[in-house]
């Protein structure tokens, strides 16, 4: 995977875009979607990345194991 992709919790815009090696979770936060003007915070991109984490996780060792 070369890009997360982080969604606008207000409107579910897949506007932003983190690239893996950024140095530092402040060169994303306070991004702000162009659609509807929301600004990404710290605790919405670990969200947002935590969940993937698992997806991923999920799927290499099976659904059943990891919950």
């Amino acid at each position: 995977m070369d890009k997360i992709p982080l969604t606008c919790k207000n409107c579910g815009f897949d506007a932003f875009k983190a690239i893996p090696e950024a140095k530092s979770l402040d060169e994303y936060c306070g991004s702000i979607c162009p659609k509807c003007g929301t600004a990404l915070s710290e605790d919405d991109i670990k969200s947002q990345i935590l969940k993937i984490a698992n997806e991923h996780l999920r799927d290499a060792f099976g659904k059943s194991r990891i919950k």
